[in-house]
């Protein structure tokens, strides 16, 4: 897939900044929204196909399109699955993946959903990584929510870097369609959302661990003994290292609150800079996916000088892009390779 799906992602976001210029993607408030089919994706595999905006009939759906996943993501997320499940009796929600491949979702997206711990549907588009036909979803952005209500778009949300500063205007927008003239905060439901998962920040105490030097392998008994020993204790092993990896992962969507001057060590400045261009923002996040294929890459280069075109400026916007990504090691060895020739042949600094 041209996106990656799998967790732990990328954490890539903090590269970027913040698109200034208007994003469109999906049909606008105002526009029909048609109905689609999906295929419905649960912990445990592949579902049936289904219609998400036929199956709501008259009742209002937050259609919550992803072109893939980011730490940053998570709390944006947890925040509309758990509005969303609060308000299921007047508002359908449900996310939608966007994928090239079908087989290789049914075997990798299960586990993503195992992952999220929605309490919203979720499944992929069959129509693919472009979505329906007629949405005309824009793949820079990670995340396009669209809101409808009687077979229309009341609302629209195309994120290209989507994080928990969209949540207030998402559930304001989901609160009109549930008729919720007081829906809570994003602080709120992020803490109700906790409670409902059983997270908590405290480390679990020590566990005593399996001493091998005390296992008796001289005997029969005395190895069947060891052997159960050492089965309980693998199993013991998995279990701290599925707790520590939740544990990482909450920890890298907190935002880092402690000024700079507090930084005994500060960071030097990375090499490059950020595109002010939102397109060639979009290209760079395809550009360094661990997902990549050779030809993704190359196809990804030749977007970006197409776009670029006679524009020095843009062209050097590009450059500069692939010099940040390049110099902390995101992307393919591939894409690193390339990216270095692409910045030799055009960059002019």
């Amino acid at each position: 897939m041209k996106s990656a799906i799998a967790i732990p992602m990328l954490a890539a976001t903090s590269l970027f900044a913040a698109d200034k210029e208007k994003i469109f993607s999906g049909p606008q408030p105002g526009e029909k929204a048609t109905p689609f089919e999906v295929r419905a994706l649960t912990a445990k595999g592949p579902g049936d196909k289904r219609n998400p905006v036929k199956e709501a009939g008259e009742k209002p759906v937050s259609l919550v399109f992803l072109h893939g996943l980011e730490r940053s993501m998570a709390p944006l997320m947890r925040v509309v699955d758990q509005y969303g499940a609060g308000q299921k009796a007047k508002l359908n929600t449900e996310y939608v993946f966007l994928i090239d491949d079908p087989i290789r979702g049914d075997r990798s997206l299960p586990r993503v959903v195992q992952s999220l711990k929605t309490r919203a549907r979720v499944s992929y588009s069959i129509d693919g990584i472009e979505g329906p036909g007629n949405y005309g979803l824009n793949k820079e952005c990670l995340m396009t929510i669209v809101l409808v209500k009687d077979g229309k778009v009341t609302a629209n949300f195309a994120l290209v870097q989507p994080g928990i500063a969209d949540a207030p205007g998402i559930i304001t927008a989901m609160a009109n369609l549930a008729g919720d003239k007081k829906p809570p905060t994003a602080e709120a439901l992020l803490a109700q959302q906790a409670k409902f998962a059983g997270i908590n920040n405290r480390r679990p105490a020590q566990r005593r661990r399996l001493d091998l030097s005390k296992l008796d392998l001289e005997t029969e008994a005395g190895l069947r003994e060891s052997a159960k020993k050492l089965i309980a204790e693998v199993q013991a092993l998995r279990r701290d290292l599925a707790s520590t990896r939740e544990r990482n992962m909450r920890s890298n969507v907190r935002p880092n609150t402690r000024p700079n001057a507090q930084n005994k060590n500060p960071r030097k400045p990375l090499p490059g800079g950020v595109p002010t261009d939102p397109r060639l923002v979009g290209m760079l996040r395809q550009f360094i996916q661990k997902t990549n294929t050779d030809a993704d890459v190359d196809r990804v280069l030749k977007k970006m000088k197409a776009h670029a075109g006679d524009h020095d400026d843009l062209l050097q916007q590009a450059c500069d892009g692939l010099t940040r990504v390049i110099s902390v090691n995101y992307g393919t060895p591939y894409a690193q390779k390339s990216g270095r020739a692409f910045i030799e042949r055009h960059s002019k600094k």
